[in-house]
């Protein structure tokens, strides 16, 4: 089971600069994979700080299916809380990027 003192343990506790390029990316990051590392780690070259939407297991059941996910919620933030390449996430992001989201994070890049 998840909580506050369990997540902070693989948190960076980083927060954005002002001068920081900040970079968006979102996904359902199910099973964790090479693809996913890769697009990360891209995703990071174009800026300063990254974060990742990730969907919940709703938004993901509606987009991929009553089979998705395979890996719970939970699950996936301590996923991707732990790539180096991360430096915070949005749980339970909308599908489609909303305008208030990228004023309110600041959101330099989209990816």
């Amino acid at each position: 089971m998840a909580n506050t003192i369990r997540l902070s343990q693989f948190a960076n506790r980083r927060v954005p600069k002002e001068s920081d390029t900040v970079v968006y990316v979102s996904g359902s990051f199910d099973l964790l994979h090479h693809g996913h590392l890769k697009r990360l780690e891209e995703a990071k070259k174009l800026g300063d700080f990254l974060y990742i939407g990730l969907w919940d297991d709703e938004m993901t059941r509606y987009y991929r299916g009553e089979m998705y996910p395979i890996v719970s919620i939970q699950e996936r933030v301590l996923m991707c809380l732990s790539c180096k390449y991360v430096d915070d996430i949005v749980i339970g992001a909308p599908f489609i990027l909303t305008q208030d989201l990228i004023n309110s994070l600041h959101i330099n890049i989209v990816v």
